[in-house]
């Protein structure tokens, strides 16, 4: 408690269910006579998985991966409750530069800035997805 591996365990105990339930709906959609039809033509698990199973599920993985990014960029209480304001993150330093530090502008410019950053990865990661799922069907 109170250092970075207590906040990244943290994290990923929150966050994780949040990714697994989108990913989950994915998962269901996916036909599941896929994969034996898939093994009967030649291939091994594996090459199924990563052919078959893997490129009809990116819709829930990108979904998945969005969300968490948004939830996890932006969290203050957990890095708070279990960094103890040791383990210094984004949202914990715009909160300490505008109570601690009372620079009132300066926090404001870092939470404009910290937004405008998220927003900038965001759009590349739809770019990404886009590109990405182009030759999917449906």
């Amino acid at each position: 408690m109170y250092n970075e591996f207590g906040v990244l365990v943290g994290t990923v105990h929150i966050y994780l269910p949040f990714m697994v339930l989108s990913l989950s709906g994915t998962l269901e959609t996916i036909p599941p006579d896929l994969v034996p039809a898939a093994r009967s033509l030649g291939a091994s698990a594996a090459r199924a998985f990563w052919r078959v199973v893997f490129p009809l599920s990116l819709p829930g993985v990108f979904a998945g991966c969005l969300l968490v990014f948004v939830l996890a960029v932006s969290s203050y209480v957990i890095p708070v409750l279990l960094g103890g304001f040791k383990v210094l993150t984004t949202p914990l330093l715009v909160v300490q530069t505008a109570v601690d530090v009372h620079n009132w502008p300066g926090a404001a410019a870092q939470a404009v800035m910290l937004f405008a950053a998220s927003l900038a990865c965001i759009a590349l990661w739809v770019k990404l997805m886009n590109r990405a799922m182009r030759g999917l069907p449906g």
